[in-house]
């Protein structure tokens, strides 16, 4: 493992029952003889649920400075170096896509690295939200950027946040996440930025639809040509377009999206 020092003062003081937030640790713990059992974290679904008060969603997007009609990927969580926001630097850069990042009012904060991301694009916010539900309610997705195994704790809280408030994520397959969170259409993972560019279009098809959604798709071609195909399906559904709202009882096609385009059939 890579903390020996917690194993071995572990084995001296032999807790009757550990808890593990990823496999790693369950199976670290297992090796050293302790007694473990898998637990994942949680969130208080009251305070973290779907908002749909328009007005204050509205509001919001004013005062945070967001112009109508684009399409915000929210990243909540410290402005440090750890954290991978080069990244998305990228996206804000070579995506539709406008980056919102709301940083902590608590953890440390590099003043460099937060202008580096203004610089580029992303509106950036280090202010308390008291109902920070509303700021999930004002994305259309959220990501977590994180690699780097000390930028975040080992099952991050902000995933299941956003998940409790009806926003699909897309993530880095990050420490405890795979190992309780299975991929579906709503929990994307990915390991580049190209992967990630292949699923960004695929989530404004999710936003651009209403009613039961069922899809299966899957990133394959190369990392210099990475394209998304899959098979969806949509019932009782209200689906938005340029200029009209149709309602579909059932519509069932294909579905290929390449970076920065989607196309269905």
């Amino acid at each position: 493992s890579d903390n020996p020092l917690m194993l071995k003062l572990l084995r001296i003081f032999k807790p009757a029952l550990l808890f593990a937030q990823s496999r790693k640790w369950h199976d670290a713990f297992k090796n050293a003889g302790l007694n473990v059992f898998m637990l994942p974290n949680g969130v208080d679904i009251v305070k973290f649920s779907a908002r749909d008060d328009q007005s204050a969603t509205h509001a919001l997007r004013q005062q945070l400075g967001i112009q109508e009609g684009c399409k915000i990927l929210l990243h909540i969580g410290p402005i440090n170096r750890n954290r991978n926001h080069e990244l998305l630097m990228r996206i804000q850069s070579e995506t539709p896509w406008q980056v919102l990042v709301i940083g902590s009012t608590t953890a440390p904060f590099v003043q460099d690295l937060a202008e580096r991301l203004k610089q580029a694009g992303v509106s950036i916010h280090a202010t308390y939200f008291p109902d920070i539900s509303q700021v999930y309610a004002l994305a259309d997705a959220y990501i977590f950027p994180v690699m780097d195994e000390t930028g975040s704790i080992e099952f991050p809280l902000t995933v299941l946040e956003a998940m409790a408030c009806d926003r699909p994520v897309v993530t880095y397959p990050f420490k405890g996440l795979p190992d309780f969170l299975p991929a579906s259409e709503s929990l994307q993972y990915f390991h580049s930025f190209e992967e990630l560019s292949a699923l960004l279009p695929f989530l404004d098809v999710l936003d651009r639809a209403t009613g039961r959604l069922e899809a299966e798709l899957d990133v394959t071609g190369s990392l210099a040509e990475p394209f998304a195909v899959g098979t969806l399906t949509v019932e009782d559904a209200l689906l938005d377009g340029p200029d009209f709202p149709v309602p579909v009882e059932k519509l069932t096609g294909t579905l290929v999206a390449r970076a920065g385009e989607v196309r269905t059939e």
